[in-house]
């Protein structure tokens, strides 16, 4: 170490893990932490103001949310694991 303190942020732990060649994981949290919330608030934008689109295949959009959705907190995990591996 250095002594200079680091900032943890959500891009500073993909670009860590990213270089100590955890290519998975960082992808799994850019995809679930980054980019799935703007998805979804897009996705529910048009579904709440236009709504070209028919019941079913708005219960369809729902329940696929709902499915990803579960994985969304995987960063909260990461940071979680991170933090307990540097505190010690």
């Amino acid at each position: 170490m250095n002594g200079k303190p680091e900032t943890y942020s959500l891009p500073h732990t993909v670009k860590k893990m990213w270089s100590q060649h955890l290519k998975f994981i960082s992808v799994l949290i850019v995809i679930f932490s980054i980019t799935y919330p703007f998805v979804k608030l897009i996705g529910m934008t048009v579904l709440w103001f236009f709504q070209p689109f028919g019941g079913e295949f708005r219960g369809r959009y729902l329940s696929i949310m709902t499915q990803i959705g579960r994985w969304s907190l995987l960063d909260v995990y990461v940071a979680l694991i991170l933090a307990a591996l540097a505190s010690g």
